[in-house]
């Protein structure tokens, strides 16, 4: 790749799913860990290796770069996520917002209510009894177990779930998650 000799480029797979799955990449000094959930881990795992390469590329065109890269230095060349683009900004009532979408499967309708109050309504976080009213006014029968579709918009990193007001749970809609509605519920 790139010119670069990477023969001596170790990938170890640890451990088997859920939180725990973790990769690590090892080469001279340069060693990448990637620990979480075993589908995200996988798709940025390839990012952290082509960021590897390029620390060892810049240290073979850099003579004083001998043993550790300056903090300056790995800055410039690991990947950057994409800002999340600005919501648009129009009118719209949740009903309409949601029949644009045309969403039918549960977790989007409840990501996409979260979604609505955090960009058209500026809300940071939302407790649980104005999510499930809003569900309840855009579908009809209203979600049975809003808290499953929950907890998987949360196992996706599309929501979080935050500290607590008075025992209840406050939702928060994450950037990957508005990148996935804004993105037509596509990965």
């Amino acid at each position: 790749m790139n010119g670069l000799d990477t023969r001596n480029i170790k990938e170890k797979k640890i451990g088997g799913g859920g939180m725990n799955y973790k990769l690590q990449l090892k080469c001279r000094h340069v060693q990448i860990e990637a620990v979480g959930d075993r589908d995200f881990v996988e798709t940025k795992f390839k990012d952290l290796e082509n960021a590897a390469i390029k620390i060892l590329a810049l240290e073979a065109k850099i003579p004083s770069a001998s043993s550790q890269p300056t903090a300056s230095t790995i800055k410039e060349i690991m990947p950057v996520a994409p800002a999340v683009p600005k919501a648009p900004k129009r009118e719209t009532n949740l009903t309409k917002f949601i029949d644009e979408k045309k969403l039918s499967s549960n977790t989007h309708i409840a990501l996409a209510v979260i979604y609505y109050h955090t960009k058209m309504l500026n809300t940071i976080e939302l407790p649980m009894k104005p999510i499930k009213e809003s569900c309840a006014e855009v579908q009809d029968p209203p979600i049975k177990n809003l808290s499953v579709a929950l907890q998987y918009n949360i196992k996706k990193g599309f929501i979080e779930k935050n500290k607590f007001e008075k025992g209840a749970a406050l939702y928060r809609l994450t950037d990957d998650g508005a990148r996935f509605v804004e993105g037509g519920f596509k990965k």
